[in-house]
């Protein structure tokens, strides 16, 4: 937030999420339940298939998820990353791209929607309220050989979102420091 106390563009917000989001998902998976709260709702499922669709609520539950379900580091490649304001403050985010994860070299197509709820305790910023993913395609992945794919570029802002996990710092455009602290996510 500015110090007059306006909140960066959506576009931004959502930018500076999905770099950080994504690089915590790609290095260290354990950590991806510190962008949730107790209310939030995690989805995943593939494309037309109800009954293999996860459903779990809260940072405790979906670190469980992820745990039984053996997620690793993956790598990922962003198509598009999409933004808009919302209710109280809220930013809708829509990613769409590619997950590689270690050990196989096909690449899944995803899309994955986050609604990023606005938090001032512990920390002004956000945290992910609502997260849909859903894999792509015929069969849910889309079979390709894995590839590098140009990341999207953050528009530069007037000021940084407060974006910062315990253990990661928050993303930043390099050439524009930040007029303040950063938040940390919960």
């Amino acid at each position: 937030m500015s110090p007059t106390g306006e909140r960066p563009p959506a576009a931004y917000t959502g930018m500076a999420f999905v770099k950080e989001y994504y690089s915590v998902l790609a290095k260290e998976p354990e950590n991806v339940h510190k962008f949730y709260k107790d209310p939030s709702l995690f989805y995943r499922g593939a494309e037309g298939s109800g009954a293999d669709e996860i459903r779990v609520e809260g940072p405790g539950n979906i670190d469980s998820e992820i745990k039984s379900r053996g997620e690793r580091a993956c790598r990922v490649e962003i198509s598009s990353v999409e933004s808009q304001e919302s209710m109280q403050g809220g930013v809708l985010v829509l990613v769409t791209g590619y997950l590689t994860f270690a050990g196989t070299q096909e690449r899944q197509r995803f899309t994955q929607t986050f609604f990023l709820h606005p938090q001032s305790d512990p920390y002004d910023g956000y945290f992910v309220l609502n997260d849909i993913l859903r894999y792509v395609g015929a069969d849910g992945a889309e079979k390709q050989p894995a590839r590098q794919a140009p990341q999207p570029q953050a528009p530069a802002p007037a000021q940084a979102p407060s974006w910062q996990q315990p253990t990661h710092p928050p993303a930043q455009p390099p050439s524009q420091p930040p007029s303040q602290p950063a938040a940390r996510m919960a």
